[in-house]
Protein backbone atom coordinates (compact mmCIF):
# COMPACT_ATOMS: atom_id res chain seq x y z
CA UNK A 1 0.00 0.00 0.00
CA UNK A 2 2.36 2.53 1.21
CA UNK A 3 4.95 1.63 -2.03
CA UNK A 4 2.13 1.75 -4.68
CA UNK A 5 1.24 5.62 -2.59
CA UNK A 6 4.82 6.47 -3.01
CA UNK A 7 5.05 5.92 -6.92
CA UNK A 8 1.79 7.25 -7.70
CA UNK A 9 2.68 10.74 -6.32
CA UNK A 10 6.61 10.35 -6.76
CA UNK A 11 6.80 9.66 -10.41
CA UNK A 12 10.74 9.76 -10.15
CA UNK A 13 10.64 7.98 -6.86
CA UNK A 14 13.76 5.63 -8.19
CA UNK A 15 15.19 8.25 -9.78
CA UNK A 16 16.15 10.16 -6.86
CA UNK A 17 19.27 10.09 -4.63
CA UNK A 18 19.69 9.23 -1.46
CA UNK A 19 20.50 12.86 -0.66
CA UNK A 20 16.95 13.71 -2.28
CA UNK A 21 15.04 11.41 -0.66
CA UNK A 22 16.54 11.88 3.14
CA UNK A 23 15.32 15.90 2.72
CA UNK A 24 11.98 14.92 0.83
CA UNK A 25 11.24 12.75 3.93
CA UNK A 26 12.38 15.35 6.31
CA UNK A 27 9.99 18.11 4.42
CA UNK A 28 7.37 15.83 4.86
CA UNK A 29 8.09 14.75 8.58
CA UNK A 30 8.43 18.75 9.62
CA UNK A 31 4.98 19.83 8.19
CA UNK A 32 2.89 16.24 9.32
CA UNK A 33 4.79 16.99 13.11
CA UNK A 34 3.82 20.97 13.18
CA UNK A 35 0.15 20.01 12.19
CA UNK A 36 0.04 17.02 14.49
CA UNK A 37 0.99 19.39 17.50
CA UNK A 38 -0.63 22.39 17.68
CA UNK A 39 -4.17 20.19 17.14
CA UNK A 40 -2.72 18.41 20.30
CA UNK A 41 -1.82 21.05 21.79
CA UNK A 42 -4.99 22.98 21.15
CA UNK A 43 -7.03 20.10 22.31
CA UNK A 44 -5.13 19.49 25.55
CA UNK A 45 -5.81 23.10 26.80
CA UNK A 46 -9.27 22.75 25.82
CA UNK A 47 -9.83 19.79 27.18
CA UNK A 48 -7.37 20.05 30.41
CA UNK A 49 -5.77 17.18 29.55
CA UNK A 50 -2.26 16.72 30.16
CA UNK A 51 -1.05 13.82 28.47
CA UNK A 52 -2.02 15.33 25.00
CA UNK A 53 -0.56 18.39 25.65
CA UNK A 54 2.38 16.67 26.98
CA UNK A 55 2.12 14.42 23.49
CA UNK A 56 1.35 17.61 21.28
CA UNK A 57 4.63 18.91 22.80
CA UNK A 58 6.55 15.73 21.74
CA UNK A 59 5.19 16.55 17.80
CA UNK A 60 7.33 19.77 18.84
CA UNK A 61 10.29 18.15 19.70
CA UNK A 62 10.08 16.41 17.20
CA UNK A 63 10.33 19.08 14.70
CA UNK A 64 14.31 19.28 15.73
CA UNK A 65 14.66 15.58 14.29
CA UNK A 66 13.01 16.55 10.84
CA UNK A 67 15.50 19.66 10.70
CA UNK A 68 18.57 17.24 11.64
CA UNK A 69 17.26 14.87 9.00
CA UNK A 70 17.54 17.53 6.34
CA UNK A 71 20.36 19.24 7.64
CA UNK A 72 22.28 15.91 7.97
CA UNK A 73 21.19 15.32 3.93
CA UNK A 74 23.01 19.03 2.89
CA UNK A 75 26.13 18.49 5.21
CA UNK A 76 26.38 15.15 3.60
CA UNK A 77 26.57 16.73 0.14
CA UNK A 78 29.39 19.31 0.99
CA UNK A 79 32.68 17.98 -0.63
CA UNK A 80 35.88 17.56 1.47
CA UNK A 81 37.83 20.61 1.65
CA UNK A 82 41.39 22.15 2.96
CA UNK A 83 39.69 23.27 6.55
CA UNK A 84 37.60 20.01 6.76
CA UNK A 85 39.71 17.16 4.94
CA UNK A 86 37.03 14.83 6.99
CA UNK A 87 33.73 16.33 5.92
CA UNK A 88 31.47 18.45 8.05
CA UNK A 89 29.63 15.62 9.47
CA UNK A 90 30.64 16.65 13.24
CA UNK A 91 28.00 19.75 13.07
CA UNK A 92 25.30 17.22 12.46
CA UNK A 93 26.73 15.47 15.88
CA UNK A 94 26.77 19.14 17.50
CA UNK A 95 23.02 19.65 16.44
CA UNK A 96 21.97 16.39 17.69
CA UNK A 97 23.75 17.08 21.40
CA UNK A 98 22.16 20.68 21.54
CA UNK A 99 18.56 19.55 20.35
CA UNK A 100 18.55 16.25 23.06
CA UNK A 101 19.82 18.73 25.84
CA UNK A 102 16.57 21.32 24.98
CA UNK A 103 14.34 18.12 24.88
CA UNK A 104 14.92 16.77 28.37
CA UNK A 105 14.49 20.43 29.75
CA UNK A 106 11.01 20.16 27.95
CA UNK A 107 10.83 17.11 30.17
CA UNK A 108 11.90 18.52 33.42
CA UNK A 109 8.52 21.05 33.03
CA UNK A 110 6.10 18.26 31.75
CA UNK A 111 7.21 16.45 34.81
CA UNK A 112 6.64 19.17 36.99
CA UNK A 113 3.35 19.98 35.56
CA UNK A 114 2.26 16.15 36.15
CA UNK A 115 3.25 16.08 39.52
CA UNK A 116 0.25 19.13 40.66
CA UNK A 117 -1.58 17.11 38.49
CA UNK A 118 -1.48 14.10 40.95
CA UNK A 119 -2.94 16.87 43.52
CA UNK A 120 -6.19 17.56 40.87
CA UNK A 121 -9.31 16.11 40.83
CA UNK A 122 -11.36 15.89 37.40
CA UNK A 123 -13.74 14.43 34.86
CA UNK A 124 -14.42 15.34 31.55
CA UNK A 125 -18.04 15.02 29.52
CA UNK A 126 -18.36 12.08 26.76
CA UNK A 127 -18.22 14.84 24.48
CA UNK A 128 -14.91 16.53 25.22
CA UNK A 129 -13.49 12.42 25.50
CA UNK A 130 -14.81 12.13 22.02
CA UNK A 131 -13.04 15.11 21.01
CA UNK A 132 -9.37 14.14 22.54
CA UNK A 133 -10.04 9.85 21.94
CA UNK A 134 -10.43 11.54 18.46
CA UNK A 135 -7.39 13.50 18.31
CA UNK A 136 -5.10 10.70 19.73
CA UNK A 137 -6.61 7.82 17.73
CA UNK A 138 -5.55 10.44 14.59
CA UNK A 139 -2.33 10.82 15.59
CA UNK A 140 -1.71 6.88 16.06
CA UNK A 141 -3.06 6.40 12.58
CA UNK A 142 -1.10 9.54 10.95
CA UNK A 143 2.08 8.40 12.57
CA UNK A 144 2.28 4.71 11.74
CA UNK A 145 1.88 5.71 8.10
CA UNK A 146 4.13 8.55 8.16
CA UNK A 147 7.01 5.54 10.06
CA UNK A 148 5.91 3.27 7.03
CA UNK A 149 6.68 6.25 4.41
CA UNK A 150 10.33 6.57 5.97
CA UNK A 151 11.36 3.17 6.84
CA UNK A 152 10.63 2.74 2.53
CA UNK A 153 12.41 5.78 1.30
CA UNK A 154 15.31 4.14 3.79
CA UNK A 155 15.23 0.92 1.81
CA UNK A 156 15.08 2.61 -1.14
CA UNK A 157 17.76 5.20 -0.54
CA UNK A 158 19.60 2.57 1.73
CA UNK A 159 19.69 4.83 4.13
CA UNK A 160 20.10 4.40 7.94
CA UNK A 161 19.10 7.87 9.14
CA UNK A 162 16.11 7.28 7.09
CA UNK A 163 15.43 4.20 8.84
CA UNK A 164 15.91 5.77 12.53
CA UNK A 165 13.82 8.33 11.17
CA UNK A 166 10.82 5.60 10.52
CA UNK A 167 11.42 4.02 14.09
CA UNK A 168 11.45 7.43 15.92
CA UNK A 169 7.67 8.13 14.51
CA UNK A 170 7.19 4.64 15.20
CA UNK A 171 7.47 5.44 18.96
CA UNK A 172 5.64 8.71 18.40
CA UNK A 173 2.43 6.17 17.87
CA UNK A 174 3.29 4.71 20.80
CA UNK A 175 3.29 7.70 22.59
CA UNK A 176 -0.24 8.58 21.31
CA UNK A 177 -1.53 5.53 22.63
CA UNK A 178 -0.36 6.12 26.03
CA UNK A 179 -1.71 9.82 25.67
CA UNK A 180 -5.17 7.70 24.51
CA UNK A 181 -5.30 5.88 27.83
CA UNK A 182 -4.71 9.84 29.58
CA UNK A 183 -7.91 10.63 28.14
CA UNK A 184 -9.71 7.54 28.86
CA UNK A 185 -9.34 7.50 32.39
CA UNK A 186 -10.13 11.06 32.64
CA UNK A 187 -13.65 10.80 31.06
CA UNK A 188 -14.22 8.05 33.56
CA UNK A 189 -12.81 10.16 36.75
CA UNK A 190 -9.17 8.51 37.10
CA UNK A 191 -7.66 11.72 36.46
CA UNK A 192 -4.71 10.98 38.03
CA UNK A 193 -3.92 8.33 35.00
CA UNK A 194 -3.41 11.68 33.11
CA UNK A 195 -0.75 12.78 35.16
CA UNK A 196 0.31 9.48 34.74
CA UNK A 197 0.68 9.39 31.31
CA UNK A 198 1.96 12.33 31.23
CA UNK A 199 5.58 11.48 33.09
CA UNK A 200 5.26 7.79 30.82
CA UNK A 201 4.66 10.25 27.95
CA UNK A 202 8.04 12.20 29.23
CA UNK A 203 10.21 9.05 30.10
CA UNK A 204 10.01 8.04 26.77
CA UNK A 205 11.15 11.54 25.47
CA UNK A 206 13.80 11.46 28.21
CA UNK A 207 15.18 7.91 26.71
CA UNK A 208 15.44 9.47 23.13
CA UNK A 209 16.71 12.90 24.38
CA UNK A 210 19.72 10.40 26.47
CA UNK A 211 20.12 8.08 24.13
CA UNK A 212 20.50 10.90 21.22
CA UNK A 213 23.10 12.61 23.61
CA UNK A 214 25.12 9.47 24.21
CA UNK A 215 25.31 8.77 20.23
CA UNK A 216 26.14 12.27 19.41
CA UNK A 217 29.22 12.30 22.40
CA UNK A 218 30.42 9.11 20.56
CA UNK A 219 30.98 11.06 17.58
CA UNK A 220 32.18 13.64 19.19
CA UNK A 221 34.75 12.08 21.69
CA UNK A 222 36.06 10.09 18.20
CA UNK A 223 34.50 6.53 19.21
CA UNK A 224 35.86 3.62 17.39
CA UNK A 225 33.34 1.78 15.92
CA UNK A 226 34.67 -1.83 16.87
CA UNK A 227 32.36 -3.65 14.54
CA UNK A 228 33.53 -2.05 11.18
CA UNK A 229 36.99 -2.09 12.01
CA UNK A 230 36.87 -6.30 12.66
CA UNK A 231 34.66 -6.44 9.55
CA UNK A 232 37.75 -4.50 7.71
CA UNK A 233 40.39 -6.94 8.93
CA UNK A 234 38.00 -9.94 7.66
CA UNK A 235 37.87 -8.26 4.72
CA UNK A 236 41.91 -8.00 4.54
CA UNK A 237 42.15 -11.42 5.73
CA UNK A 238 40.00 -12.70 2.45
CA UNK A 239 42.40 -11.22 0.69
CA UNK A 240 45.26 -12.46 2.33
CA UNK A 241 46.06 -9.08 3.44
CA UNK A 242 45.64 -9.86 6.81
CA UNK A 243 49.69 -10.02 8.37
CA UNK A 244 49.37 -6.60 6.47
CA UNK A 245 47.41 -4.75 9.04
CA UNK A 246 48.59 -3.61 12.53
CA UNK A 247 45.27 -1.40 13.42
CA UNK A 248 42.00 -0.56 12.34
CA UNK A 249 40.40 3.03 13.68
CA UNK A 250 37.00 3.81 12.53
CA UNK A 251 35.11 7.06 13.37
CA UNK A 252 31.85 8.55 12.76
CA UNK A 253 31.35 11.88 10.69
CA UNK A 254 27.19 12.41 10.23
CA UNK A 255 26.18 8.99 8.28
CA UNK A 256 29.26 7.92 6.96
CA UNK A 257 32.08 6.22 8.60
CA UNK A 258 35.77 7.28 8.12
CA UNK A 259 38.08 4.19 8.42
CA UNK A 260 42.09 4.33 9.36
CA UNK A 261 44.03 1.40 7.85
CA UNK A 262 47.52 1.29 9.91
CA UNK A 263 49.48 -1.07 7.30
CA UNK A 264 52.91 -3.01 8.34
CA UNK A 265 54.48 -4.11 5.28
CA UNK A 266 57.09 -6.17 4.34
CA UNK A 267 60.15 -4.33 3.84
CA UNK A 268 61.16 -5.32 0.66
CA UNK A 269 57.62 -4.37 -0.82
CA UNK A 270 57.23 -2.87 -3.65
CA UNK A 271 55.81 0.74 -3.61
CA UNK A 272 53.30 -0.03 -6.79
CA UNK A 273 52.41 -3.47 -5.76
CA UNK A 274 51.54 -2.21 -1.89
CA UNK A 275 49.48 0.83 -3.98
CA UNK A 276 47.60 -2.16 -5.65
CA UNK A 277 46.58 -4.00 -3.01
CA UNK A 278 45.32 -1.34 -0.95
CA UNK A 279 43.46 -0.36 -3.75
CA UNK A 280 41.63 -3.74 -3.74
CA UNK A 281 41.11 -3.66 -0.69
CA UNK A 282 39.24 -0.15 -0.93
CA UNK A 283 37.39 -1.46 -3.18
CA UNK A 284 36.29 -4.62 -1.08
CA UNK A 285 35.59 -2.18 1.89
CA UNK A 286 33.54 -0.36 -0.02
CA UNK A 287 31.25 -2.91 -1.69
CA UNK A 288 31.24 -5.11 1.52
CA UNK A 289 30.40 -2.65 4.34
CA UNK A 290 27.60 0.59 3.88
CA UNK A 291 28.08 4.24 4.75
CA UNK A 292 32.18 4.42 4.03
CA UNK A 293 32.66 7.52 3.79
CA UNK A 294 36.75 7.21 3.13
CA UNK A 295 39.41 5.19 4.17
CA UNK A 296 42.88 6.30 5.01
CA UNK A 297 45.93 4.50 5.07
CA UNK A 298 49.09 4.63 6.80
CA UNK A 299 52.44 3.31 6.08
CA UNK A 300 55.25 4.02 8.62
CA UNK A 301 56.27 7.80 7.38
CA UNK A 302 54.00 7.79 4.40
CA UNK A 303 50.30 7.78 3.69
CA UNK A 304 48.23 6.78 1.37
CA UNK A 305 44.36 8.28 0.79
CA UNK A 306 41.66 6.57 -0.84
Amino acid sequence: MIANLLNRYIPNLRKLSARELERLEARLSFWVNIALGVMKILAGFYLGILALLADGIHSFADLGTSAVVYISSIFADAPRDEDHPYGHGKALAIGELIMSILLLLVVVEMFKQAIKGFNSEFTISEYYSLIGISVALISVVVKEILAQISMKLGAIANSNLLFLDGVHHRVDALSSLIALVGVIGARYGLSWLDSAMSIAIGLMIAYVGLSNIKSSIDVLMDKDYANVSRAVKEIAKDLNLESYIKKVFTRKYGDNYVIEVQLEPPSDENVGTLKGKVKLLSERIRERLKDVGSVHYTISLCEFRD
